[in-house]
């Protein structure tokens, strides 16, 4: 019995973990190398800031990705797949290409 309860354990577990990355449309790859890809560019848009460069402006540099500043003003890089949970669902239950 406990085996049993174990391995249902386990099954919600991955199917938690799975429709997590649909909500927020995702790769396993990119859920573990998010956190160092967001924070490469946080530095990056810091840098920018320091130096004055010619005053271009950050919105025009093709370097950057979307990004919008949190409550406590940090930079939150946006993920430009993520299409809200119910469009993520449709996707991946109805891909774009069987349609």
């Amino acid at each position: 019995l406990c085996l049993r309860c174990e391995r249902i354990h386990q099954k919600i577990g991955r199917f938690s973990y799975h429709a997590y990355l649909v909500y927020k449309n995702t790769t396993t790859n990119e859920r573990f190398k998010w956190p160092n890809y967001a924070y490469d560019v946080r530095e990056y848009i810091k840098r920018l800031e320091g130096s004055n460069l010619g005053g271009s402006k950050k919105e025009d540099d093709p370097n950057i990705p979307k990004y919008r500043l949190d409550k406590k003003g940090q930079i939150v890089v946006k993920n430009i797949y993520n299409r809200g949970a119910l469009k993520n669902f449709a996707e991946v239950l109805f891909p774009p290409s069987n349609q």
